[in-house]
């Protein structure tokens, strides 16, 4: 966090100078929920100038409105970082509250995410932005949240319908902060994950080093990972994604070396 003083003069006329001091974030990893609520807010034009950077900076909205254009100017510019989809790998709105019933985002760096949690939260977040679809939203939503100490399935999925009644303005954070998950992801498995804007996919040996696109890679991904191995798929769905995804970057590399 920076800190911010500011010099104004409460009364007009009067040579009385007096300080107020605040701080703002520089970065994803600084933002506060409240404030990641705002700039969304922002983004959206759901919020006044004045009571944007009270949020994100902690001055009162009595002294901010006592700057010239100018200062508002500058102090907008502080905080120009979240136009940038830099990566970072931690949800900042950890939890939601919704008809009495709170759940709770994955861990930073996704530690203890289940595969199988990532393919259903990964599928309904790709079939909300093509359909733009309430009802994938919400499971986009209750793929990633879950109960207190309670492990993924897909069960809850259908029984978190509770997720129907999400702002937009809350839905919306949740997926740019999911943007910036997937941005670090394809930073540490540039092989598993799309860079490019072409469709292409992976065969059943994994030659291809691109996720597809398709709404169903990853089940299909899943199907060639499990391969004959049906009776233990739910052993697969179970482990660790960082697991799968070192274990694919690891064939793919494989793959690659054999083509030379």
């Amino acid at each position: 966090m920076n800190t911010i003083e500011i010099k104004y003069y409460p009364l007009p006329l009067v040579p009385w100078q007096r300080s107020a001091k605040g701080t703002h974030p520089e970065n994803w990893e600084e933002v506060t929920p409240a404030q990641l609520v705002a700039i969304i807010k922002s983004f959206r034009g759901e919020i006044e100038t004045n009571a944007f950077l009270h949020t994100m900076t902690g001055i009162s909205r009595r002294i901010l409105s006592r700057l010239a254009p100018f200062h508002i100017y500058n102090l907008e510019n502080l905080l120009s970082f979240f136009s940038d989809k830099k990566p970072y790998n931690t949800f900042i709105i950890k939890s939601i509250t919704l008809s009495g019933k709170t759940f709770f985002a994955p861990q930073p760096k996704l530690k203890k995410m289940s595969f199988g949690q990532f393919i259903f939260a990964d599928t309904h977040f790709g079939n909300y932005n093509s359909k733009n679809e309430k009802s994938e939203a919400s499971r986009f939503l209750s793929a990633l949240y879950l109960p207190a100490k309670t492990g993924f399935s897909e069960d809850l999925i259908e029984q978190n319908a509770v997720f129907d009644k999400t702002s937009p303005v809350l839905l919306e954070a949740v997926i740019i902060n999911y943007l910036l998950i997937k941005e670090w992801l394809v930073q540490i498995y540039p092989l598993v994950f799309d860079t490019d804007n072409d469709e292409k996919k992976l065969d059943k040996e994994l030659k291809k080093p691109k996720a597809p696109r398709d709404p169903m890679a990853w089940v299909k991904i899943f199907e060639i990972l499990v391969g004959d191995d049906l009776i233990n798929q739910d052993k697969w769905a179970e482990m660790p994604v960082h697991n799968i995804f070192r274990f694919m970057s690891k064939k793919i590399k494989e793959n690659m070396k054999r083509k030379k």
